[in-house]
């Protein structure tokens, strides 16, 4: 009898130890710009110890110009890279960044950046120090763009080629100076975001008001696969995706009908799915869910839990290791942001870029304190 107990007792030690996911720890929040920003379209990208933020100066009245700003010490300080032509950058519209190699000269990197403008369409330029070139390159519009729903987004294969979501319209361009080829419409209908594995395969998962359906398309290959449903939401339009590997994928939305964020994983490359709660909302509450992972599917989150007494977002981040099964107590981080982006570094540390938090806003458009600044939180 003695002996079962011990073996019990080991077991539930061996499982106690595994769901003890340990909780991230953040440093402080630095201040990557103040000004009118607008949280909800930043995007974040690194290279190594150089951190790249684009965002926009929500700018009432007028244009909104975006910035791309650059850290070269993990996001220790930041500064100012060149920026391109601002001419064409219209109010309350998405930008991205994104950093790979240059396909054309061996050894060095190029920055990718996409916007949309006041009349929707997609521009392009990149940042390169080339022989010819030291500087962002002249804007273009990618042919055929249009932005309907307000949905971009932007991934760099690595082969340096640039990958662009329109909405659910998909376009590319194998290198910086070549024509970006004319946006198809993609399996699937709504909008969600484009990510890879480390084969270079391309996954788009995206929300129609019912369902999230998840599409892919192999290296190689010119067509993407028939969509196959990753989860049914009463509201998943912010949608995040992780791509663990060419099996693991992780999508991250919110429910208001269960009142939870919700992590919806496949492990045998999008035939089974099973959604698992990371937290806990208020009823009715929705929001945008940032998510990424690592090689070992070691998954990191973060999503608005509601509001504090001041009108700002409550912005929880949790871990887990096991897809799901688990999850890390949740840490409280700066921020007051419906659509965090967060990224991982080269040691596997999260990076979260999100909107500091100013007493609220109001999205009929009048906001309570336009002076909100960016903030850039690092995993310890």
């Amino acid at each position: 009898m003695k002996k079962v107990i011990g073996v019990m007792v080991g077991l539930m030690m061996t499982t106690a130890a595994y769901a003890a996911t340990p909780a991230p720890e953040f440093n402080a929040p630095v201040k990557v710009a103040d000004g009118k920003i607008r949280g909800t379209n930043n995007k974040v990208a690194v290279d190594g110890t150089t951190v790249y933020a684009a965002y926009e100066d929500n700018n009432l009245g007028g244009l909104a110009p975006f910035h791309v700003g650059k850290s070269i010490n993990s996001g220790a300080t930041w500064g100012l890279s060149a920026m391109p032509d601002q001419t064409s950058v219209g109010n309350g519209r998405p930008v991205r960044v994104a950093v790979g190699i240059d396909p054309v000269y061996s050894g060095l990197k190029i920055v990718h950046t996409v916007w949309g403008t006041e009349t929707g369409d997609v521009m392009y330029s990149y940042f390169a120090t080339r022989p010819a070139q030291t500087g962002w390159s002249v804007p273009v519009r990618i042919n055929g763009s249009h932005l309907f729903q307000d949905e971009l987004d932007l991934v760099v294969t690595g082969d340096g080629a640039a990958h662009v979501l329109i909405d659910n319209a998909y376009s590319s361009a194998s290198t910086p100076d070549s024509i970006f080829t004319e946006p198809e419409t993609l399996p699937a209908t709504g909008i969600g975001s484009i990510m890879k594995d480390a084969q270079n395969n391309l996954y788009v998962a995206l929300y129609d008001g019912v369902n999230i359906k998840l599409t892919k398309k192999a290296t190689g290959s010119s067509s993407w696969s028939t969509p196959v449903t990753a989860a049914a939401t009463s509201n998943g339009e912010r949608i995040g995706l992780a791509i663990a590997n060419a099996d693991t994928y992780y999508i991250g939305y919110s429910n208001t009908t269960t009142s939870d964020v919700k992590l919806a994983v496949t492990t045998d490359g999008g035939n089974n799915w099973i959604s698992r709660s990371a937290l806990t909302l208020p009823a009715d509450y929705d929001t945008g869910v940032g998510i990424a992972v690592t090689s070992t599917k070691i998954l990191t989150l973060v999503a608005s839990t509601g509001f504090d007494t001041e009108g700002n977002r409550i912005l929880k981040v949790v871990r887990t290791k096991d897809d799901g099964a688990t999850w890390s107590s949740a840490v409280t981080i700066q921020g007051d942001d419906s659509d965090p982006m967060i990224t991982l570094d080269a040691s596997n540390k999260a990076m979260i870029l999100v909107r500091g938090g100013q007493g609220g806003q109001d999205w009929s458009g009048v906001r309570a304190n336009s002076n909100a600044n960016l903030l850039f939180s690092k995993e310890k």
